[in-house]
Order: structure tokens, then sequence, then C-alpha cells
């Protein structure tokens, strides 16, 4: 495989290690919310997952014929809202968990290459009609043309 595929893979595991419900290693896309949502419904009608989209390439050159490759990947989190069970409260620990776990990383170190959380939002959206907590986490890995 290469190295978009092993940094996917290493990401999807440290997602299931932290039991985040329903996990996907791609984002499907559909004109529908409700067939979108209703992938990361568990059997209690409550939304809980993550999936991971891959979002492009950065080169900076580092010398006259090296360059560096930096990959970016979006892990998008979503967790029905429910007021009664202090939801938001609940997914907030989830997310600074999740940005400490992928710190720390041992299924992305393994990749071999330096990585990061670049950034991480926190939202509500309306999926169809399903009001979710939306954490949107950014993973960015260096590749150095040395290693490549």
């Amino acid at each position: 495989m290469g190295l978009v595929s092993d940094i996917r893979q290493a990401i999807y595991q440290d997602l299931v290690y932290q039991k985040i419900g329903r996990v996907y290693q791609y984002r499907k896309t559909t004109l529908d919310w409700n067939k979108y949502i209703k992938r990361f419904k568990d059997n209690r009608n409550r939304v809980f997952g993550a999936d991971i989209a891959f979002r492009g390439l950065e080169t900076n050159r580092t010398a006259v014929s090296n360059s560096d490759r930096i990959y970016k990947f979006e892990v998008s989190v979503l967790q029905s809202i429910s007021d009664q069970d202090e939801s938001e409260l609940v997914f907030s620990e989830v997310v600074d968990a999740l940005v400490d776990h992928f710190g720390n990383s041992i299924n992305l170190s393994s990749v071999g290459y330096d990585f990061s959380v670049s950034r991480a939002d926190v939202d509500e959206r309306m999926f169809g009609d399903v009001l979710c907590h939306h954490a949107q986490i950014d993973i960015d890995v260096t590749a150095d043309a040395a290693t490549r």
C-alpha cells in the first residue's frame, strides 16, 4: 500500500481503539443527509461515530532537489445531541481525549513520519432531521524527501 493508505489505516485504528462508535475509513457522500447520518446510528438510534477524509498535500522545498510533503487528513466525529444527558459536556471530553491520543499515537508513529493535530473545531450541525455535535480534527503528517 501507499503512504496515504498507511496513514488512513493508522488513524482508523486510533479511532477504533478510542471506541468512537461506528468508524469509517472514508467519507461517503450522498445528497440525502438522512442516509448519511444513518451510517453512524447504533441499535438504540443514537448517533456516535467518525469518518476519515484525505484533504490533500502540501510540498515544502527543503533543498535544491528535496522537498517535504505534508499529507492532510480530516477526521469528522459526530454524536447526537441530548440535552437531558448533557451530551455537550461528554462530547467535549471525547474531542479532548482524541486530540491527546492522536498527539501520542503509536499507530501514527509506526508510519514513520512526523505528525501533529493542526486544528480541532467543534460545532453543531443538522444532518437530515438529526441535530449533532460535530468535531473536525485535522491531522498533518510530514514525510521528508529522504525517507519517502
